[in-house]
C-alpha cells in the first residue's frame, strides 16, 4: 500500500467490487454514453459479481483482471 498526500492506492479486494459495479449500474444513461458505456450490455449486478467471485479465486498469475482501489 502506497500512501501520498493522504491518498491511499491499493489492490481492489473482492469485497470492494461493489463499488465498480455499482458504479456503473447506478450512472445515469447520460453519463455511461460520455463514457462509451452501453447500458444494454452491462452485466447484471449478480452475474457481475459473479465473474469477479470466479476470477479472484485464481491465484493472481492466473487472473484475467487485476485492479487498484
Amino acid at each position: 500500500m502506497t500512501t501520498t498526500s493522504g491518498l491511499v492506492v491499493r489492490e481492489m479486494q473482492l469485497a470492494d467490487v461493489n463499488i465498480r459495479i455499482d458504479y456503473f449500474h447506478d450512472s445515469s444513461d447520460d453519463h455511461l454514453r460520455m463514457l462509451g458505456v452501453d447500458r444494454a450490455l452491462l452485466p447484471t449486478r449478480v452475474d457481475w459479481r459473479a465473474i469477479y467471485a470466479e476470477d479472484y479465486a485464481r491465484p493472481i498469475q492466473k487472473r484475467d483482471n487485476y485492479s487498484l482501489v
